[in-house]
């Protein structure tokens, strides 16, 4: 059994139920985040090839096809061109070479100008420039068919890519939508939570239970607010602060009345007697008001600010002989003599701290 102080059992109560308190909202938000991730997963989303034209897609491959079947072979007969023109080239040097190093041969024993071998090899050497230059023109000739070819290719590509971009635009105005549906079932899901927490809090604030109703409504705060902030569409942030709004204005609604039912209901009480107020007085309401040296009436400091710091510091209760016997507010009677010993007590204990009689009891008779 127990053996520590009633004090410390309620103490070690109040921490344990804290702790409760706190891990149970964390299980119970670790829990609502999970579900609200897997939503999204709930209803699979189309995929983009979905929203693409395919047999316009279809229609563009085989064109393009077409179309590169037709460059290859031109550009296959232009390189076919263009080696003829080089080797042609190619030839034309070399015998020009041989025929530069013959003239110089040549000069020493004729007229190279007049010797007909001359002008015959001279004419082989323009019938090679004359082929190659015509390779070259066949090449320049076919150069308009190229630019035709790759123009009508590149229109090709730029109507594939506008097929693209339309099936992507359909796509995204779907998956907009899709995320939309989504958010609205996630905020179907924690607006009533939150709801429930705020009708909770309010009604059973003062249950046995009331730390796990704390535990929830911190809970449903925190879905609201946090978790579902990631999920939040362009003109989500607009709910989360309305919804915030009302909440606020539906507290400090709730804040001021049920301000305003306590000073009523004190000021109530202090029209009533001086007796009939201490008989309502509980013990714990007693032990509070002592230790805060306030009137447990009218909650006003009895000690008018002569408490001091260092005396606080050091003890735990109210200074007896530094105490009046009556309020100066409301007139409560404070502290008194015990009715069996004379000790001076503080009167809305039940017992007496010298002699243990029954404080209360003896002065109500």
């Amino acid at each position: 059994m127990y053996k520590g102080s009633l004090r410390r059992i309620e103490i070690l109560s109040k921490l344990f139920l804290i702790l409760i308190t706190l891990f149970l909202s964390i299980f119970l938000i670790n829990l609502g985040e999970k579900i609200l991730s897997d939503i999204a997963n709930w209803s699979i989303p189309r995929k983009t090839e979905d929203f693409k034209n395919h047999e316009a897609l279809k229609e563009q491959a085989l064109k393009e096809k077409e179309v590169q079947k037709k460059i290859n072979l031109l550009e296959n007969q232009i390189s076919g061109y263009d080696k003829l023109a080089e080797l042609t080239r190619r030839k034309y040097l070399n015998e020009k070479k041989s025929f530069d190093n013959w003239i110089e041969t040549r000069k020493t024993i004729g007229s190279p100008n007049q010797d007909q071998e001359v002008l015959e090899r001279a004419k082989k050497l323009d019938s090679f420039n004359k082929i190659a230059q015509d390779w070259e023109d066949k090449i320049e000739a076919l150069a308009p068919q190229r630019k035709a070819l790759n123009q009508e290719m590149n229109e090709i590509r730029l109507k594939q890519e506008e097929i693209e971009n339309k099936g992507d635009e359909l796509y995204n105005a779907a998956y907009k939508k899709f995320m939309i549906k989504v958010f609205f079932i996630r905020l179907g899901l924690v607006l009533p939570l939150l709801a429930l927490g705020v009708f909770l809090f309010i009604r059973l604030k003062k249950s046995r239970y009331r730390f796990m109703l704390i535990s929830y409504f911190l809970f449903s705060l925190y879905l609201f607010f946090v978790g579902l902030a990631p999920y939040l569409p362009d003109f989500g942030g607009y709910i989360k602060y309305i919804v915030g709004i009302i909440l606020t204005v539906f507290g400090g609604y709730y804040s001021i009345r049920q301000l305003i039912r306590y000073t009523e209901k004190k000021k109530k009480e202090l029209e009533e007697s001086k007796e009939e107020r201490s008989k309502k007085i509980e013990h714990e309401a007693a032990l509070k008001s002592y230790k805060a040296h306030c009137c447990p009436s009218c909650e006003k400091d009895f000690l008018s600010n002569q408490w001091s710091l260092q005396k606080k510091l050091s003890l735990n209760r109210v200074p007896e002989e530094e105490a009046p016997n009556f309020c100066r507010f409301c007139g409560l009677e404070l502290f008194g003599k015990c009715p069996s010993c004379g000790s001076r007590n503080f009167v809305h204990f039940p017992y007496c701290n010298t002699c243990g009689s029954p404080i209360q009891k003896n002065r109500n008779a």
